[in-house]
């Protein structure tokens, strides 16, 4: 995504799809998305392992609570969860690091990176969900009527 910035800031693409799929499949889903993103992501970061796995998988299952909504594939929810999944994302990454010693302001961490990101991920959701739900209905399980 690094042709995609506005500001510095870059789309969390590995959030908005974990939000995404969750809305279309369901929490179970979703985790799976979310724990083997965010291991992807971890091994790729310097941020201490599991803890994108553990902010991803706890932004699935808020995301997961929509799909039985009736709304799950209209624009409206995945909109809203956008920016919601960014704030609880980066503030279960922020619990961490602070938990593993890296102390940090969490007042300009979220003023300089949270609302930035929330605001970028609004804006790429759209794009995303999109393509999350061609996907869903490629690849859904079709049932069979005796």
């Amino acid at each position: 995504m690094p042709l995609f910035s506005i500001g510095g800031t870059k789309p969390d693409l590995m959030l908005l799809v974990v939000i995404s799929w969750s809305l279309l499949r369901g929490a179970s889903e979703g985790l799976v998305w979310g724990f083997l993103g965010g291991l992807s992501l971890d091994l790729l970061s310097g941020s201490p392992f599991g803890g994108s796995a553990i902010a991803l998988m706890a932004v699935s299952l808020l995301s997961g609570l929509g799909e039985m909504n009736i709304f799950k594939e209209h624009f409206l929810l995945p909109m809203a969860l956008a920016p919601v999944g960014t704030v609880i994302y980066y503030g279960v990454i922020l619990i961490v690091l602070e938990l593993t010693g890296q102390s940090l302001s969490l007042a300009s961490g979220f003023l300089r990176v949270v609302l930035p990101a929330a605001l970028v991920n609004l804006l790429a959701m759209p794009f995303v969900f999109i393509c999350m739900r061609w996907l869903h209905r490629r690849t859904a399980r079709r049932q069979i009527d005796w």
